[in-house]
């Protein structure tokens, strides 16, 4: 009974150690899992509030480089990267960098590329199309950066930016070329040289097709008095340009041989993106 007395008091004793032994251990986890967080947690918002971060448009082809992530914890950090663009608002895109995982002590860079459906936006919306033509839009990118090491952090930053594109058809010109104008072979008709020249001011890049349509000129009421139509393609950041043949009918024309003096308007029409656009343009010869 004397040992079994004694034995009980070194047990408990050893066992008291034993309990201060892991608060001990837990404390210095918990400050330095804090401290490292903490600096981690700063890493991640000053990555999703930089200006380092490059988004570049080329075509349909959207781009995404200049992200570099730390780990500054004692843990392997899993990190992902998703968002949505949009023209004006209208989806083009949803992107994801896919889970990472980053070891302690190192830094990972991370680029995401991926396509831009500009149909999905325009795309039976023929006044975003039309904006985008002859007006500045907006793309906007926004995006969340969702960071975890369970259960010591789980965080979820969210950022946004924008890029100004276009217009497309910065400083349209339209010329109707009467002195290089002919005949038709079966004589009904005066074929007149259209000329279009512009600045694409985006780096958007798309074909479509063209229709022209005089609709006014000297001495004839309003209507259709003869109509081209042609193929287009417009480069991204470059000047553009576009030849049509005018068709005008003899009919349409006071003297049979040439355009008269005077205010024409013609009326164009481009397909692109499953819409279109319409505007008029006024020519003076």
């Amino acid at each position: 009974m004397s040992i079994s007395s004694q034995g009980t008091p070194m047990i408990r004793g050893a066992l008291r150690l034993v309990e201060i032994a892991l608060m001990i251990v837990l404390v210095a986890i918990a400050a330095t899992a804090g401290y490292s967080g903490y600096q981690e947690y700063r890493a991640l918002t000053s990555l999703a509030g930089t200006s380092n971060i490059q988004g570049s448009l080329n075509g349909t082809k959207y781009s995404i480089t200049g992200i570099e992530v730390p780990n500054n914890m004692s843990y392997p950090l899993s990190l992902s990267i998703l968002g949505q663009v949009s023209l004006e608002h209208s989806p083009v895109a949803n992107f994801t960098s896919g889970k990472q995982m980053i070891q302690p002590g190192q830094t990972k860079n991370l680029s995401i590329s991926f396509d831009l459906n500009f149909t999905k936006a325009l795309e039976s919306n023929s006044v975003l199309f039309q904006k985008l033509l002859f007006n500045q839009t907006k793309l906007f990118v926004n995006s969340t950066v969702q960071a975890s090491i369970a259960p010591l952090l789980d965080l979820s930053l969210a950022s946004s930016a924008n890029e100004t594109l276009g217009p497309v058809l910065q400083n349209l010109e339209v010329q109707l070329q009467s002195s290089q104008a002919q005949l038709s072979t079966n004589q009904s008709a005066l074929l007149v040289p259209l000329a279009a020249s512009w600045i694409n001011n985006s780096p958007l890049s798309f074909n479509g097709t063209v229709q022209a349509t005089l609709v006014a000129m000297p001495g004839q009421p309003l209507g259709d008095h003869g109509s081209a139509s042609a193929a287009v393609v417009i480069l991204s950041s470059s000047p553009g340009s576009l030849a049509m043949i005018l068709e005008i009918p003899l009919s349409s024309l006071l003297n049979h041989s040439s355009l008269p003096s005077g205010n024409y308007e013609v009326q164009f029409t481009i397909d692109a993106y499953g819409t279109s656009a319409v505007f008029d343009r006024n020519v003076t010869i």
